[in-house]
């Protein structure tokens, strides 16, 4: 009953069971792992292609009998349901941003209400401005309000994040998120 009430912690019951055994919360620590994308000397990591992480984004990792990381988002549907079924595989990994050299794709989606130059606006600034290269670029305008995407190589969160806060002062420009590709 105390135990129910939390009054008692279970590692008390099972020292007084099993005096010998290390209560369970000490005796399991997830293993950590440093993920550097591009590094052919660290562990094999496999970015999932279903959420398509990016160095900074909160993520978690699932090992495979072959020794393998598939790195997924936190947010990542897939994750969720890996995360259930194996938890026993899940890894607990860390972003090394100490490197920078590989370039990632991501897609930001923007609405807003349409103008002249609007469109060199935002590639200017993009381009020239962050120096971020752009893979594809759609923007469809109805009754004066503009829809589209733009997929970018970026090298981190911080980057992308940069981005979106500085094309929301573009005037015109209402809305900007980051969308699965």
């Amino acid at each position: 009953f105390r135990l129910g009430l939390g009054l008692i912690k279970p590692g008390v019951i099972q020292k007084a069971i099993f005096p010998t055994i290390t209560p369970v919360s000490s005796s399991i620590k997830p293993e950590s792992y440093k993920v550097k994308p591009g590094d052919p000397a660290g562990r094999k990591f496999v970015l999932a292609s279903c959420c398509n992480p990016i160095p900074g984004d909160p993520i978690l990792g699932f090992r495979t009998p072959d020794g393998v990381v598939t790195i997924h988002k936190k947010s990542c549907p897939v994750a969720g349901s890996l995360a259930s079924k194996y938890g026993d595989m899940v890894v607990i990994p860390e972003w090394d941003l100490s490197g920078g050299g590989q370039a990632f794709p991501v897609r930001i989606s923007l609405r807003g209400i349409d103008k002249v130059g609007l469109l060199n606006s935002i590639s200017h600034y993009i381009s020239e401005v962050l120096g971020v290269n752009m893979r594809k670029v759609y923007l469809g305008s109805e009754d004066g309000i503009f829809e589209g995407y733009i997929e970018l190589l970026v090298h981190n969160k911080e980057v992308l994040d940069s981005i979106i806060e500085n094309l929301g002062r573009i005037d015109g420009i209402q809305k900007i998120v980051r969308t699965d590709i």
